[in-house]
């Protein structure tokens, strides 16, 4: 998308941005009715738009060195790199996995949306501790900013509350600055309707495409699910989530891992998904925002990226909410027998190869094992090294006769006698190197799983294989 040139107003505003990080880009694309529904987005490589026409209506027009500052943020804080974002995106996806039970929140979308919520929170919190520097005793911009786009957009969801309050303790802000003193609850009708669905009537269930001998049954099964279902729901609902609290945890991830975006994100979107489940139970809710900024487009992750992405240890960091973690509740008790693996990863990268996204997972997964041979296998050494001199003889090789060194015992050559021949000693042998094939026949009786679908055999293969 072609936008014009910047104006003088905005020329400036975008190098006082560039000099408030102390970095070179080249200036943004600016573009007018992209009907992409954010103000600005980054791409790489290193890209940044704006929507003057979307950013007028959202009120910020007069904030562009806050705006400019944000983008310019996402190329140099977070996620600053395709592979950076890529791991924030699979850290999102895993904390996805782990808390939503009813399976109702969208992985790939929303550990997208997350990683670049994550991402936003950095940037705005950095942006403004260097415009207090810059500016003692003054109100940042940022937060100026910021009180503009909430005023416009009033705090309808859980899920945004606890971010606008995270974000209200990071800049020492009052309550009720960005977001209303309470948080939103689940509405009481939601709790009703739960209750109301686990009085399921098997007879009015629709099994008109079943065989008639087993319609019975079908219903009994389907009604039998239902309630299970609805049971499941009120379960959730029962445990309350902690907004309050949970703010705090954002604000205080954000302190630790202010540098660190990846190690922090696990901890982030633990934090936020349980209130995106319990907003999938809800007729008509308010869909989270996204805060007024995106990431667009770029090819999907190769395999070099993919080796790079899944071989980061902090990519197996257990999935565990920070308020379990405080009071040392276990991994198994937190998560509900749901976990991350081959296939969810293949769905995450689904644009890349899946040769490229298995191998990757799967060397990610041996690495831990291998166990490498204490002696390395030798070949045999292709030539010596040059020993001592001896006598030529007669009927010996006329290849080996070496003439430097018989014409320095005498210039008159008599054989047997002054001719010389260098001997050779044996030379340590090459280490060789060679590539390993491994044959895995897969039990045709389909009792092993699929590679895609994580086989254990395949586990163990990889293990072999780069241990040898």
């Amino acid at each position: 998308m072609t936008g014009r040139a910047l104006t003088d107003a905005e020329l400036a505003a975008w190098q006082s941005a560039l000099d408030l990080w102390g970095v070179q880009l080249h200036p943004p694309n600016m573009v007018r009715d992209s009907a992409t529904g954010t103000f600005a987005w980054f791409t790489f490589p290193p890209s940044i738009s704006i929507d003057l026409d979307e950013l007028t209506r959202q009120g910020a027009e007069n904030h562009l060195i806050s705006v400019f500052a944000h983008e310019i943020g996402h190329h140099v804080l977070s996620p600053s790199t395709r592979i950076v974002s890529f791991k924030l995106a699979q850290q999102m996806a895993r904390a996805i996995v782990a808390s939503d039970p009813r399976r109702a929140v969208p992985v790939t979308s929303m550990a997208c949306h997350l990683s670049n919520l994550w991402s936003d929170l950095l940037i705005n919190d950095r942006v403004v501790r260097m415009q207090r520097r810059l500016h003692p005793g003054a109100e940042p911009d940022m937060i100026a900013l910021w009180r503009t786009l909430t005023a416009r957009e009033p705090v309808t969801n859980a899920a945004w509350w606890v971010l606008m309050r995270a974000y209200e303790l990071l800049w020492s802000l009052p309550s009720n600055t960005l977001c209303p003193n309470d948080p939103p609850s689940v509405p009481e009708a939601v709790r009703e309707d739960v209750r109301a669905r686990q009085d399921v009537d098997p007879a009015t269930l629709d099994v008109s495409m079943v065989r008639e001998d087993l319609r019975e049954k079908e219903r009994t099964h389907r009604a039998a699910a239902m309630r299970v279902r609805a049971i499941q729901d009120e379960l959730l609902l029962s445990q309350p989530v902690q907004p309050v609290a949970d703010a705090e945890y954002v604000a205080q991830a954000v302190r630790t891992f202010g540098a660190d975006p990846v190690s922090g994100a696990l901890t982030f979107g633990m934090v936020l998904v349980p209130y995106l489940v319990l907003e999938s139970m809800i007729p008509d809710r308010a869909d989270l925002p996204a805060g007024g900024c995106a990431e667009h487009g770029g090819a999907p992750a190769t395999a070099a990226e993919l080796a790079q992405v899944l071989a980061d240890p902090r990519l197996d960091e257990p999935p565990v909410h920070p308020a379990a973690a405080a009071v040392g509740a276990s991994v198994s008790e937190q998560m509900s027998g749901q976990s991350y693996g081959i296939a969810e990863t293949l769905a995450l990268f689904a644009g890349s190869d899946p040769n490229a996204v298995m191998l990757a997972w799967y060397e990610a997964q041996a690495r831990p094992w291998i166990r490498p041979l204490l002696q390395s296998g030798r070949g045999v050494a292709d030539h010596g090294i040059p020993g001592p001199l001896e006598t030529w003889e007669l009927g010996d090789d006329a290849t080996e006769l070496d003439w430097p060194a018989t014409l320095a015992v005498n210039p008159v050559v008599v054989p047997g006698v002054t001719t010389r021949r260098r001997t050779q000693l044996p030379d340590d042998p090459v280490t060789t190197t060679e590539a390993v094939t491994l044959d895995l026949y897969i039990d045709s009786s389909g009792s092993m799983p699929r590679p895609e679908r994580g086989s254990p055999a395949v586990l163990a293969g990889m293990i072999l294989v780069l241990s040898v």
